[in-house]
């Protein structure tokens, strides 16, 4: 029963359509895991993007709403993810391949020494692990 987190990027006061994705995409691997799905939004004015994130498949959404999070800072933002996926154990966390994403699960990966696939296109959980397709 795998958990996944979906790191999701937003721009303008919407979500971005990468993160909706990437949220279905976690929804289909769930389907017969019984698993949960849950997303994280970092940033200033963010708290309200949680309810379309809910409607998009999260099955709980963790706002990190500051005005020290309203532009990407490495530092910071590795800590609070870091720090969610510390106290959350995900099976599996989604970033989107954009620059914030592939910085932020480079970084992740590093400091929680996790395997790192980056750019795939498909993911299934296995009895002895994960298979992904690049």
């Amino acid at each position: 029963m795998p958990d996944i987190l979906v790191f999701a990027e937003h721009r303008d006061g919407e979500v971005e359509e990468v993160s909706l994705e990437l949220l279905s995409e976690a929804r289909l691997i769930n389907r017969s895991n019984n698993g949960n799905v849950m997303a994280v939004i970092l940033g200033w004015g963010v708290s309200s993007m949680a309810a379309e994130l809910t409607a998009h498949g999260a099955n709980k959404v963790f706002a990190a709403d500051d005005v020290q999070l309203e532009h990407y800072n490495t530092l910071i933002w590795l800590e609070t993810v870091s720090g969610l996926c510390q106290r959350q154990t995900p099976d599996l966390v989604l970033l989107p391949a954009t620059t914030t994403g592939e910085d932020l699960a480079a970084r992740l990966a590093v400091r929680n020494d996790w395997p790192l696939y980056s750019r795939i296109t498909k993911i299934k959980f296995q009895r002895n692990g994960i298979q992904v397709v690049r």
